[in-house]
């Protein structure tokens, strides 16, 4: 499990879960995390998968579902 430790404003925090990684953290390397602005121990590292192909199968579903309501898509 990654330990990561960053700053906001000058006080640090450090977190040990949620980061959603496969890939080994390079030490030093900086990177893109998203925080809980009330909660910043609350975090996540996106990754393509979460932030493009996952929506887009949500959309997908969503427009399905649309067609089927409104008649478009019949059995």
């Amino acid at each position: 499990m990654a330990e990561i430790a960053f700053d906001i404003d000058g006080a640090e925090y450090v977190v040990t879960n949620g980061v959603g990684r496969r890939e080994p953290w390079e030490i030093g390397k900086p990177y893109e995390l998203h925080y809980h602005p009330k909660d910043p121990t609350k975090t996540l590292a996106f990754n393509r998968w979460q932030r493009l192909i996952f929506p887009a199968v949500f959309i997908g579903f969503g427009a399905i579902c649309w067609l089927g309501i409104f008649g478009v898509i019949t059995h």
